[in-house]
């Protein structure tokens, strides 16, 4: 079964998404997810760049309430979700390697 599934799907797959671009040396994968990055980053009107600062102002707290309820700040939320991120990122690359 490991065979099948190592000759059959997943080498045909890799060798897709590893594909080397003739001359500049990087992985069709790599270029794939930077033009998504761009489409997007197009398509919503860069909104990453335009709203930083104030994604800056929320994870500061700036737009905290004392009297709200909750005991997770925003920073908080940005750090435990940011360390799932990176997490799930590094599991996921020590499985490609």
């Amino acid at each position: 079964m490991d065979q099948f599934f190592g000759e059959w799907l997943v080498g045909p797959i890799a060798s897709v998404l590893f594909w080397p671009i003739p001359g500049i040396n990087m992985p069709i994968v790599v270029a794939w997810l930077g033009l998504g990055a761009l489409y997007f980053t197009l398509r919503m009107g860069f909104v990453n760049v335009r709203m930083f600062g104030h994604a800056i102002a929320l994870v500061r707290g700036k737009y905290d309430s004392p009297d709200a309820e909750g005991e997770v700040s925003h920073f908080q939320a940005l750090t435990a979700a940011l360390s799932a991120t990176v997490g799930l990122g590094n599991i996921a690359g020590v499985a490609i390697a």
